[in-house]
């Protein structure tokens, strides 16, 4: 008797304490587009998998997800040089949501409200994220 008064208890008392989770994770959820969002809530359906990531500034989120994505790991500094924009480490947050997947060619490709672009040269993709941040910070882009 007494155990599962204790049982249900800690239960109760751990599910309370990630409340805290859930409110994060709506709150993350709302800032997002339309399309994330409605891939984000298929429930029930075959979906890719998806990961978010959420934290301060060069903590390793980058490196994380694309490790995750089998990235080879002499890779990985050219693939964040690329993604910052060209800007150096530590120079580079800006406040948006980014989608990363890995391509299904050599090619990079930038979406931006549902028009996919496609660079060959890294050198390309550097300048269109630059200017893709130079917008986002003028508050000129809009997602």
């Amino acid at each position: 008797m007494i155990n599962d008064w204790l049982t249900e208890y800690w239960s109760e008392l751990y599910l309370s304490n990630l409340g805290w989770a859930f409110d994060a994770y709506e709150r993350l959820i709302s800032s997002m587009s339309h399309d994330i969002k409605k891939t984000l809530s298929m429930k029930g359906k075959q979906v890719d998998p998806f990961v978010v990531v959420f934290g301060k500034t060069q903590v390793g989120k980058t490196t994380l997800l694309l490790d995750l994505l089998g990235i080879h790991s002499d890779q990985i500094s050219i693939v964040s040089h690329v993604l910052r924009g060209g800007r150096e480490a530590g120079k580079s947050a800006t406040a948006t949501t980014m989608e990363y997947c890995r391509s299904t060619s050599e090619d990079w490709a930038l979406t931006i409200n549902s028009k996919k672009e496609f660079y060959a040269a890294e050198s390309d993709m550097i300048l269109a994220l630059s200017d893709l941040r130079e917008s986002m910070e003028n508050e000129t882009q809009r997602m």
